[in-house]
């Protein structure tokens, strides 16, 4: 290795000299893999359609509601795409509490992590990656951009070679894709795949009827399909789990106001219900608050319990609560992306 050479121009160097970048030499950075995949093959293809479409710059937008399984068809599919895109493959969550440790990590594959470390400001930090990925072909996606979604058009160059795959809730936060995407819950077939992938194709053969109606309950989300297996998976029976899911009142009924659909509430509603009883009265000690307003302190005066306690508990429900993770709303206060305890 010449030694005016340092890691990053050596690497290119050498990649320049093979006439490719060798495998490992590829940033690659995604969320780990769903235990179950099911295909959507025609918004797959329309999304990969789009993603190498020839001119510049290349955007492209999925929406939907929540837990309908944008985060995951976008790694899924990045993950097929990868070798197509031999400058990296990267994804960057916007609702992350620390997005600017983010932005140092992901610059750090193209070796300027300390000087992406020694910008202040976050805004200037996606500027600087922005300019960064923008003369290479990579992939770069823009997780949960209803968060920090003003910082969107500064990822948005319109003379980069670097594709940018977004997902939100909000169409309104797709203004530069020429052709959003919409993200539709599963037909009857995807969520009986999904059942029968995750809990065996004997079990849910044994008891069609009743997993067809597990479709029909939960509006084929895949979220609630999720939270439906986990509980599934243990000595619940689907008859069981459909009484539960059919005739229970709504704790969280504001919920349904929010997101314009019962049933997502009422599948919040179970993975509440099994939450230990000492974390369902933090809940109820923060639904006191509005928003934001309160802090460690305040929820001790109000449960009696030790403050250690308490900041283990809080740091929990943050740590589950990725879907609002800058508005703590008192509707909005379930853990509803956690695995069921």
């Amino acid at each position: 290795m010449r030694p005016d050479l340092q890691w990053p121009e050596a690497t290119e160097t050498l990649s320049q000299a093979l006439g490719r970048a060798t495998f490992l030499e590829i940033p690659f950075e995604l969320s780990p893999p769903p235990r179950t995949l099911v295909d959507r093959p025609t918004t797959a293809a329309i999304i990969s359609q789009q993603l190498h479409q020839p001119t510049l710059p290349i955007i492209v937008g999925i929406y939907g509601s929540p837990g309908n399984g944008k985060s995951e068809l976008a790694s899924q599919l990045a993950r097929q795409l990868r070798e197509q895109f031999p400058d990296g493959v990267l994804r960057l969550d916007l609702s992350a509490r620390d997005l600017d440790s983010a932005l140092v990590r992901l610059a750090g594959y193209y070796g300027q992590e300390t000087r992406m470390a020694s910008i202040a400001a976050t805004a200037e930090k996606v500027r600087f990656l922005s300019q960064l990925l923008a003369p290479k072909k990579a992939l770069l996606i823009l997780d949960q951009a209803d968060t920090n979604a003003e910082l969107l058009e500064d990822f948005l160059l319109a003379d980069s070679q670097t594709a940018i795959l977004i997902t939100t809730r909000h169409l309104a936060h797709l203004t530069r894709v020429n052709q959003p995407i919409p993200l539709k819950p599963f037909s009857e077939a995807q969520s009986l795949q999904y059942l029968q992938a995750s809990l065996g194709e004997a079990r849910v053969m044994a008891h069609f009827e009743q997993a067809k109606r597990l479709h029909t309950a939960v509006g084929g989300m895949p979220l609630a399909l999720r939270l439906a297996t986990d509980l599934l998976a243990s000595d619940v029976e689907f008859e069981e789990y459909l009484e539960l899911f059919e005739h229970q009142e709504t704790v969280l009924g504001e919920l349904a106001e929010l997101h314009g659909d019962a049933r997502l509430t009422s599948a919040l509603e179970i993975s509440y219900n099994q939450l230990p009883a000492p974390r369902q009265q933090v809940f109820s000690a923060l639904a006191v608050f509005e928003g934001l307003n309160f802090d460690v302190a305040a929820v001790v005066a109000v449960t009696q319990e030790s403050p250690l306690k308490l900041k283990g508990t809080l740091k929990a429900l943050r740590d589950c609560l990725t879907h609002y993770p800058q508005t703590l709303e008192r509707s909005e206060i379930n853990p509803w992306y956690a695995p069921l305890p």
